[in-house]
């Protein structure tokens, strides 16, 4: 809009092709100086994967850990829960009474195998004992007896340790069902829980802010709580963009002291390139097709 008469202080410049009509512009001549780029955006606390609890052997609860309730906490390794180990005592027992037998057995064929080899070669000197004299089957026979004896007390011995239920890592528990006397299924679920290394902050960009922070894996990444502001890094990128926003998501770990807990929402602060020599436009310089209008020679051009 051309003003009728410039304001005091106001540039007058021709425009291109119309000499003959005069606009009033406000020029502005941005300083070349370093700037760093960041992008403002909001995400939220989620976990990664959830774990769900389930036994690998049936049994009754006997006892129950602490820190298996909702919003308990436990350690990698730590007991959770005790299933009544009777039964599994007991075939264990008789797996490596098997074993024992197994064991017997074998020393009885070789034994045997050792007195007709005496006797054959007393009988006919000089002469290859036949295997079957030599009890050699038997003995194949006996050994593989004993394997699978073996085998079966090691499976008896693994049950009874899976009556012990622990997790490979720090956890929080979000859900517990599990009671002392209650009875479990194997492969039955009873809880919930998540690891607190896999508590990360995931933020959509559209592919305009993403572009800015490019290559985007490894920028810093700061979180505003409250009052407090956590610093991570991007992680990994989504592998495609959101059907309904057409927004990428950025993964970013967390760490287990935050105290951000799964489900916040905070705002969030990508560092970019930090550029050297840039020149910072007024927002209102820009047009709505993205373009600016800049001075050159006493005359307005679009660049």
């Amino acid at each position: 809009r051309a003003p009728s008469t410039p304001a005091a202080g106001a540039t007058v410049l021709s425009r291109p092709n119309f000499v003959s009509e005069l606009t009033q512009v406000r020029v502005a001549q941005p300083l070349a100086q370093p700037f760093q780029i960041s992008v403002a955006a909001n995400g939220s606390i989620s976990v990664r994967n959830y774990v769900n609890l389930s036994p690998q052997v049936s049994g009754r609860v006997e006892r129950i850990a602490p820190g298996l309730r909702a919003g308990g906490e436990f350690s990698a390794g730590e007991t959770l829960l005790v299933l009544d180990q009777e039964d599994f005592k007991l075939r264990l027992a008789q797996a490596q009474a098997e074993v024992a037998s197994a064991q017997s057995n074998l020393l009885l064929q070789r034994a045997k195998s050792d007195a007709a080899t005496a006797n054959y070669a007393l009988l006919n000197p000089g002469k290859i004992v036949p295997p079957l004299v030599a009890l050699v089957p038997q003995i194949a026979q006996a050994k593989a007896q004993l394997a699978a004896a073996q085998s079966r007390a090691d499976a008896a011995r693994l049950d009874l340790s899976r009556t012990r239920f622990s997790l490979p890592f720090d956890g929080k528990v979000t859900n517990s069902s599990a009671e002392v006397g209650q009875l479990l299924n194997a492969g039955a679920a009873f809880g919930q829980v998540y690891a607190v290394d896999a508590v990360e902050l995931v933020v959509p960009l559209p592919p305009d802010d993403l572009a800015l922070i490019a290559p985007a894996v490894g920028r810093s990444v700061f979180v505003q709580d409250g009052q407090t502001t956590h610093q991570a890094k991007i992680e990994r990128i989504s592998a495609e963009l959101d059907p309904r926003s057409r927004f990428a998501k950025v993964f970013v770990p967390i760490a287990a002291n935050s105290g951000l807990q799964p489900g916040t929402f905070v705002d969030v602060a990508i560092a970019g390139s930090a550029l050297p020599d840039a020149l910072q436009l007024p927002e209102s310089a820009t047009q709505a097709n993205g373009s600016v209008w800049y001075v050159k020679d006493n005359q307005l051009l679009r660049h």
